[in-house]
C-alpha cells in the first residue's frame, strides 16, 4: 500500500471543469465519512474528497433523483456498497461476499 503522503492532491493533473477540479479536498482514495453521515456517509466523504460542502453532495443527489426517474437512489446504494469507510480497509460488498457468517 502506497503512503498517503503520495496522496497529495497537488499531484494530480487539474483537468476537467474548474467546478470539478479539487478545491480543498484530501485528492486521496475516496471513503464514506460515517461519522458525518445522514444515509451511509457517501455524500459527507464525495465532500470531503472533493472539498464540497456535504449539503451540496447531497441537494445533488436528490435532484438527481428527482430529474432523472429515480436513478440517484440505486446510485447512492451502489456507493454505499463500493466505497470503504473512513478507517476500513476493505467495502460493504466485499465483506458481505467473503463473509459467510454475516458482516
Amino acid at each position: 500500500m502506497e503512503h498517503p503522503a503520495r496522496w497529495h492532491r497537488d499531484q494530480f493533473p487539474r483537468r476537467g471543469p474548474s467546478w470539478l477540479r479539487h478545491r480543498n479536498g484530501h485528492g486521496g482514495p475516496l471513503r464514506r465519512d460515517p461519522a458525518d453521515r445522514l444515509g451511509g456517509g457517501v455524500a459527507a466523504g464525495i465532500a470531503a474528497w472533493r472539498g464540497f460542502s456535504p449539503s451540496t453532495v447531497r441537494i445533488v443527489f436528490v435532484l438527481a433523483t428527482l430529474v432523472s426517474a429515480g436513478w440517484g437512489v440505486p446510485l447512492y446504494v451502489l456507493a454505499w456498497l463500493f466505497i470503504p469507510a473512513l478507517g476500513a480497509e476493505a467495502n460493504i460488498f466485499s465483506k458481505a461476499r467473503t463473509d459467510a457468517g454475516g458482516i
